[in-house]
């Protein structure tokens, strides 16, 4: 970015002045994550002897499984290997609110559901702190961060 610092997003010219490594906070478990864009998963169930998608909310455990499970595996991609560790559990679920959103290409594209949400999750800590880094946490030891 240093070499190239102007760069074109959407219709405006940006210039990249100063870059820095902020210092990462410590955080603590359980933490409590709002999400700012909703959460879509999904997982595969047979319906009259075809697979087919079906998606899912927080009430569904396999929710929960399929969460993590995908949380691993971008993990994966970025050292190459799960921790030692990779305890995930959500522990609580409040203000959840479904959407539904289209998929795909303006003529093709499919509504989905979605899942906005606050919830409290309990996990390993190169796990959270590779889940901070792609998200926003909301509070930690009852202060907003």
């Amino acid at each position: 970015m240093l070499q190239k610092p102007q760069f074109n997003l959407y219709k405006e010219i940006f210039v990249v002045t100063k870059i820095e490594i902020l210092k990462q906070r410590r955080m603590e478990n359980p933490c409590i994550f709002k999400t700012l864009s909703p959460i879509f998963i999904k997982t595969l169930r047979e319906e009259n002897g075809k697979l087919v998608e079906w998606d899912l909310y927080p009430k569904a455990g396999k929710f929960h499984e399929n969460l993590h499970k995908n949380l691993a595996e971008r993990y994966i991609e970025y050292p190459g290997k799960l921790p030692e560790n990779e305890h995930f559990e959500i522990i609580n679920i409040k203000d959840f609110e479904p959407k539904r959103i289209a998929i795909g290409s303006n003529e093709r594209a499919t509504p989905r559901g979605h899942s906005l949400m606050t919830f409290t999750v309990e996990v390993s800590e190169k796990l959270l702190n590779f889940a901070c880094d792609a998200g926003k946490r909301i509070k930690e030891n009852g202060m907003v961060v």
